[in-house]
């Protein structure tokens, strides 16, 4: 980068969030903004697999799960969102996402887009609700 004198202050959102953010954003678009909405997948899904291939797959199951933590409303926009994807692509990010989940020590199920396709998911506790009850989560 070049800069010029003092340069220009730039924030850059963190990768694991935007590629939450395009999921939500991806699933809020109108069906007049298809070329838009298969951007934003297609950001989603180069995010996710950029984050395993720099191994870190473990911030993106973090943001994950404080988006999934935010409520029921956030939920289901997460899950409208990654229902968008082909059905390659939603196995890539399934896996992924499964994979980062149990390295954080969480288990994927009930977090899993195959899990959301099986059923719906009609009550789910927080990682932060599980050890209020004195659970823990167990490495898988």
């Amino acid at each position: 980068m070049l800069l010029h004198r003092s340069g220009l202050p730039v924030l850059v959102p963190s990768p694991q969030r935007y590629a939450i953010h395009k999921l939500i954003v991806a699933s809020r678009r109108g069906p007049s903004a298809g070329a838009k909405r298969e951007k934003d997948l297609h950001q989603a899904r180069l995010l996710t697999q950029a984050l395993e291939a720099t191994r870190r797959q473990d911030d993106l199951a973090f943001a994950f799960m404080e988006a999934w933590d935010k409520g029921e409303n956030w939920r289901e926009t997460i899950r409208r969102g990654l229902n968008l994807f082909d059905a390659d692509t939603r196995e890539t990010v399934n896996t992924i996402l499964g994979k980062s989940l149990r390295e954080i020590g969480a288990s994927p199920e009930g977090f899993t887009i195959r899990d959301w396709l099986k059923r719906p998911l009609l009550y789910s506790l927080s990682s932060s609700q599980l050890y209020e009850i004195g659970l823990t989560l167990i490495r898988t």
